[in-house]
């Protein structure tokens, strides 16, 4: 975990802290993507945009500001394949996005595809995704008396809704979103998915923990989590990075949404202070977050966007 961060830092334009978020919306028969994206190592450092293709239109919104704290991307793609007889019309959608921001110590991702059927009922060959990424990273100095100092940290990750809303529970429908806290030599990480092995049912799993003096959940599903940690440093300072990290994708009838953002949040002992090299960590409340998605547009995109879906036959691969 500190071990990819670190090197995550050594790749920021700005040493000791970084934002980076990146929105995918992709349709599969067509084999097109739109990427829009801040600090997304296969675009470059900055605001980039990418994708587009035969039958497809897309677009986004990105904070094209250039405000090294925070960032938010977000894409959505339609594609439609003409008449080709004997197949009909094919079309599929998909949509996108990705907020983090240093001031409120906040990531939040969202995405959403419709669902397709190549071969038959339930196949689910095809269909649109959306894939994203956010993450805030920082350098904190911590100062207190001599001794031992305990510090208690909360992460919470609250869904919109439940999180999750799948409208065709079969063939390759799901999703994956990936929830990971760094500080120092501690770490969290924990997976929501859901797919034919959980019954279409958004489901924890693969958690897990190391370096914390004592942990407890106060909240555990997919649609609240509530992480309670304590970190130990022990001498009047100490340096660490920080590191907070949304990730995954859904689509193919399945959409998720964790706009609302994941934060982490400190209970320093009286006497305990800390800074960062950003200057800026968890300096604001998070009414200073970046827009929310057009939920009713953006993620409607792939699941109320089934509009035109019929069957488009192909030879199996």
């Amino acid at each position: 975990m500190l071990v990819a961060m670190a090197a995550t830092l050594a790749n920021s334009a700005r040493a000791g802290y970084l934002v980076t978020t990146f929105a995918t919306s992709s349709v599969e028969f067509v084999n097109s993507a739109i990427t829009y994206g801040y600090n997304y190592s296969a675009l470059g450092t900055g605001f980039h945009t990418s994708g587009g293709g035969q039958y497809t239109t897309g677009s986004g919104t990105t904070d094209t500001a250039g405000n090294a704290f925070s960032s938010f991307d977000q894409t959505s793609v339609n594609a439609t394949i003409p008449p080709n007889p004997p197949d009909p019309q094919t079309s599929g959608s998909a949509s996108a996005y990705a907020t983090a921001n240093l001031y409120t110590g906040s990531v939040g991702v969202a995405g959403s595809g419709m669902y397709l059927d190549y071969h038959g009922p339930s196949s689910g060959q095809a269909g649109g995704t959306g894939q994203f990424f956010a993450q805030i990273a920082d350098t904190l100095h911590f100062t207190g008396g001599p001794g031992i100092h305990d510090i208690p940290v909360t992460f919470t990750m609250d869904a919109v809704g439940s999180g999750w809303n799948v409208t065709t529970p079969a063939g390759d429908s799901g999703g994956l979103v990936t929830a990971t806290l760094g500080l120092g030599g501690a770490s969290f990480t924990e997976q929501i998915l859901d797919n034919n092995t959980t019954s279409y049912i958004p489901a924890v799993q693969n958690q897990s923990e190391s370096g914390w003096q004592s942990f407890t959940f106060s909240s555990n599903t997919a649609g609240l989590l509530v992480f309670n940690g304590v970190y130990r440093f022990t001498g009047s300072q100490a340096t660490v990075g920080i590191a907070e990290t949304l990730s995954g994708r859904c689509g193919l009838g399945t959409a998720c949404d964790y706009s609302q953002t994941a934060s982490v949040a400190f209970n320093l002992p009286s006497g305990t202070t800390f800074t960062s090299d950003s200057g800026v960590f968890l300096s604001q409340s998070g009414s200073g977050q970046a827009p929310e998605p057009a939920s009713a547009g953006l993620l409607a995109a792939g699941i109320a966007g089934l509009m035109l879906v019929q069957r488009y036959r192909k030879c199996p691969r």
